[in-house]
Order: C-alpha cells, then sequence, then structure tokens
C-alpha cells in the first residue's frame, strides 16, 4: 500500500491544512507531469503513473475523512470500514435526517404528480418550507464537521507521541456519517431549488 503522506513528503498526522497539500500536489505533480516527457512509450507512462498517484494521494489527504481512513489503515495495518457504522451519539441527529429526507422524497413525489396550477402555488409554499428544514440540518450537520475538525486538530497537536487510535477511529466514523449527510441534505436541497 503506498503512503500518500510519504508520497507528498508529509510527516504523517491526523490533521493537514488543505492549502498545503494543494501546494505541495502542485509543486510534485509539476515534476511529473507526463506532458513534460517526451522521450518513449514507457517513460510517458511511468510518469502517467506518478501523476495518478500523486493526484490520488491529494485528493485522499485533503478530505478529513479519506485522510483518516488512510492513516488509521496505516497505523493499524487493516482497512477500516466505516460505510454503515453511526456513532450513538449522532443518533438523534441521525433520525432527523433520515426523517426529513423521507418526507422531502415524499413532497417531491406529490410535486411532481400536481397539474393544478393552484395545488402547486400551494405546494411552493410547503417547498419553501422543506428547503428552510434541510438548510437548517445542513448546518447542524457543518457544525458537527467542525467540532469534528477541532478535534483532530487537538489529536494532531499532540502526534505522535500520543497516537490515540480509538479516538481517531470514532471520528472517522463522524466523518463518515457527515459526508454522507451532507450528500444527502444537498441532493434534496438541490431537488427543491429546482422547483
Amino acid at each position: 500500500m503506498t503512503d500518500y503522506f510519504a508520497l507528498l513528503g508529509f510527516e504523517r498526522s491526523p490533521w493537514l491544512d488543505v492549502e498545503a497539500v494543494n501546494t505541495r500536489f502542485l509543486e510534485r505533480s509539476a515534476e511529473a507531469h507526463p506532458d513534460r516527457v517526451h522521450r518513449d512509450a514507457d517513460a510517458i507512462k511511468e510518469a502517467t503513473q506518478r501523476f495518478a498517484e500523486l493526484n490520488a494521494a491529494a485528493a485522499c489527504l485533503r478530505e478529513p475523512r479519506e485522510r483518516l481512513q488512510h492513516l488509521l489503515e496505516l497505523e493499524t495495518g487493516s482497512k477500516q470500514n466505516f460505510a454503515q457504522s453511526i456513532p450513538n451519539e449522532l443518533m438523534d441527529l441521525v433520525m432527523r435526517v433520515g426523517q426529513t429526507c423521507r418526507s422531502v422524497d415524499q413532497f417531491l413525489a406529490e410535486r411532481g404528480k400536481a397539474t393544478s396550477p393552484i395545488m402547486q402555488a400551494q405546494l411552493f409554499a410547503h417547498g419553501l418550507e422543506w428547503s428552510d428544514r434541510v438548510s437548517e440540518l445542513l448546518t447542524a450537520v457543518n457544525t458537527l464537521r467542525i467540532q469534528a475538525e477541532t478535534q483532530l486538530k487537538d489529536i494532531a497537536s499532540r502526534w505522535p507521541a500520543d497516537k490515540p487510535i480509538l479516538e481517531l477511529q470514532k471520528l472517522a466514523h463522524v466523518f463518515a456519517t457527515v459526508a454522507r449527510w451532507e450528500g444527502q441534505l444537498k441532493e434534496r436541497f438541490g431537488a427543491l431549488a429546482a422547483l
């Protein structure tokens, strides 16, 4: 497995500044870009592969969820799976997000069936109300992300002397859950805005 931290010249850490990752990617990719190679096909293929690795490394290290999963895999030696796991303290919010998404989906289906201009006007007002609810949940999810980032920075300040793997696993769960919710809520918000 490729160590993306080493590939971009960073020490392993739970927190990296996104701008530093972007800068390092631009520096390293400029040297390895396939357009700079004008020799034979093997050299171009090698440069293309190197560029793809650098691109994958930067994409991984920019995003806290991906960075934590990669770091935990490097540190523990096993692949982490956070796809279906939801931390207990987030259950209230997950219930609200789930119920809101289902209700918005029902509303959108009902709105799609409405042909009468009067009914469409009435449903437009309800659509605005649903947009507000979705926006409030997006704000709550963003607040959760900010809190998790603060915790991550705190852990990074103690790293590598203290490597709290269990705390990182918990935060990785939070980031995975937040990413899932953001995607679901933004999709519903976009559908409501299109009405």
